[in-house]
């Protein structure tokens, strides 16, 4: 922001993915509203917002979990639609989810290379390459922070959620191909963890990939950030170059964006508490809720008009 101006940048010419008009619902709520968002060939963007903002949402439908009610995908230049992670998958797309998507039966080691076992191959036979998968994972979890002595044929449940987090991120970064995505990837790891990753993320860059970086923490990703895309209530509120921004410039972006939020739930609010006909509506909702699981005597009677009367009550003190 400069002069009180905000700064909206056009999408990067040479796009590797181009979201236009993505809208997202879930029956009447609406979770994505018309967002455009685009990644340039070997650009970081982190994508910024609140919680609950549509941050998540956004990615999610980008890898095939939901089904945008609108919009397009393009991924180098071709129309495309992800129907599954898998699919996303094969055309080198990684992602690394707040849940860490992790098999707790199989060991570490499995779980880096879950889906794409090393084969040993004879003339007869395949068998997977177990002592190189297990160097492998080894070598790589060992170099991005997993230090505490646990061997890597252990099951994967014995690992705190900080050493799920490195092992998600680490396995993601050891095989993406052209864009990593990476869900609030620091939630769980100390300072120290976060270093190791960070130089990791930098070297994944250098390899000629593009990286999402999705947070609420503008500092987590201000370092290695080209640009930043800030959502504020499924919709677009800010697309800024880091050259264009300043960290203390995009806190206070975060912190505009909120109080939007805020100001649009207050006149909702609001409106619904001025407007006699939207108390009714609430109401009669609850009565007809509440009517469903009463038997038909006189004595329930009483229950559902105190139900009714304490709704309005709650509506009145908002």
């Amino acid at each position: 922001m400069r002069d009180g101006v905000l700064k909206m940048e056009k999408p990067a010419e040479v796009s590797l993915l181009c979201m236009k008009n993505i809208s997202v619902k879930f029956g009447s709520i609406t979770a994505l509203d018309g967002v455009d968002f685009s990644v340039g060939e070997n650009e970081v963007v982190g994508l910024l917002g609140s919680n609950g903002v549509g941050k998540s949402t956004l990615i999610k439908t980008l890898i095939g979990f939901h089904k945008p009610s609108s919009g397009e995908v393009y991924f180098e230049g071709e129309k495309i639609y992800f129907d599954s992670t898998w699919y996303a998958r094969s055309k080198g797309i990684e992602t690394v989810f707040q849940d860490f998507s992790l098999a707790e039966n199989l060991s570490i080691y499995q779980n880096f290379f879950i889906g794409r076992e090393l084969l040993l191959v004879n003339k007869f036979f395949k068998f997977q390459n177990r002592k190189k998968m297990h160097h492998l994972a080894e070598k790589y979890l060992r170099e991005i922070g997993l230090t505490r002595n646990i061997k890597l044929d252990e099951k994967v449940s014995l690992l705190s959620g900080g050493e799920r987090q490195l092992l998600s991120i680490g396995r993601a970064c050891y095989f993406v191909e052209k864009l990593l995505i990476l869900d609030e990837p620091f939630s769980a790891l100390s300072e120290s963890s976060v270093q190791k990753v960070l130089r990791a993320i930098e070297n994944v860059k250098k390899r000629g990939i593009s990286i999402i970086f999705v947070t609420h923490h503008a500092p987590e990703v201000f370092e290695i950030a080209d640009r930043f895309v800030i959502l504020e209530n499924g919709r677009n509120y800010a697309n800024l170059k880091k050259e264009d921004t300043d960290i203390k410039e995009l806190e206070k972006l975060l912190i505009s964006s909120r109080l939007t939020v805020v100001k649009e739930m207050a006149a909702g609010i609001a409106h619904q508490i001025r407007n006699p006909l939207g108390i009714m509506k609430v109401s009669a909702d609850v009565l007809k809720r509440k009517v469903s699981s009463y038997n038909k005597h006189k004595d329930e009677v009483e229950k559902i008009i105190n139900v009714l009367s304490n709704e309005i009550n709650t509506l009145n003190h908002i």
